[in-house]
């Protein structure tokens, strides 16, 4: 319960909706992001254990962040796990996403039982 969740959501309803999942659960340690900016301010300051990253978002969407903790070119530690929240589940999305380094998937709409 001392681990360090980073959710990265530009929807500040969603990144409010995740935390108290992660909350219910048993996490106590959350913080948020809106961007990759914040998220990489958040890795500066105080890491992150795992990071849930939204596919959609702008400039920097989940897959270039996920990119760029990969290679070092953030604060975060190159094997932090990340976990994609998306909609969008294709196969060709989740090689994608898998290729860019991410461990994980969340489809959206999310659920406590997910």
């Amino acid at each position: 319960n001392d681990m360090l969740v980073l959710v990265v959501d530009d929807n500040a309803q969603m990144r409010r909706l995740l935390a108290q999942m992660l909350l219910a659960v048993g996490f106590r340690v959350i913080r948020e992001a809106n961007n990759a900016s914040e998220a990489a301010a958040v890795f500066q300051t105080v890491g992150a254990d795992i990071v849930i990253i939204d596919w959609k978002m702008a400039p920097i969407d989940g897959i270039a962040l996920t990119r760029a903790i990969r290679r070092g070119e953030t604060a975060a530690n190159p094997c932090t796990p990340v976990v994609m929240l998306t909609a969008h589940t294709e196969g060709s999305r989740v090689a994608a996403a898998r290729d860019a380094g991410v461990n994980g998937f969340v489809k959206k709409p999310v659920s406590a039982q997910m």
